[in-house]
């Protein structure tokens, strides 16, 4: 089911857009232009050789369309992702529309994997007033939530949990759950 979801925000849905059929382009490309994308610096608490890294590539951090200036910060996380010994950065990163979801293995920038990446229109989804708005984010989850979705929702049975994993979001929608076992990328079941 989570699949099938995930296929149409991500395949379904932009062959509306392109064709035309679910609504005007126009509004989406709107929707592009007003994505607020802050820079790798304004995440005060990143290691500065990842900010770094990130600016040397031009990325940016898209923020989701509820984002407030002077409030938090969305899309930049820290955890423990590969071990529960050690600490780890994701970032969800942007150049030219294009975003990625990188993770810093040990907050290294020679140790990264890049988790997902994904058009930034495919992240776009109506807000109301005939708007639509940046949808997406990443968040730390624990043992406690992953369990917790497993079972009010199904999926994939988890593997035995001892460190941290990241939680896809399409706010307002789903989520999907990736946690690293024995050194692959599982999706779980996240909130439906």
């Amino acid at each position: 089911m989570r699949k099938i979801f995930l296929l149409s925000i991500f395949i379904i849905i932009p062959i509306f857009i392109i064709a035309g059929k679910w609504t005007q382009p126009e509004i989406w490309e709107d929707g592009l232009k007003k994505i607020v994308y802050l820079a790798p610096s304004d995440f005060t608490d990143l290691p500065k050789s990842i900010i770094k890294y990130l600016e040397k590539n031009n990325y940016k951090i898209p923020q989701p369309y509820f984002y407030n200036p002077g409030q938090e910060k969305y899309n930049v996380i820290k955890g423990r992702f590969y071990s529960p010994n050690q600490y780890d950065w994701a970032v969800m990163c942007s150049n030219e529309h294009k975003s990625k979801v990188i993770i810093f293995i040990s907050g290294s920038t020679k140790k990264i994997h890049i988790l997902t990446q994904f058009e930034d229109i495919n992240g776009l989804q109506g807000i109301g007033n005939d708007e639509v708005g940046f949808s997406l984010g990443i968040e730390v989850v624990g043992r406690e939530d992953i369990l917790y979705y497993y079972e009010a929702y199904g999926g994939p049975k988890p593997p035995p949990i001892d460190h941290d994993g990241i939680n896809f979001i399409f706010y307002g929608k789903a989520s999907v759950v990736y946690y690293n076992y024995k050194g692959k990328w599982l999706e779980l079941q996240g909130a439906d």
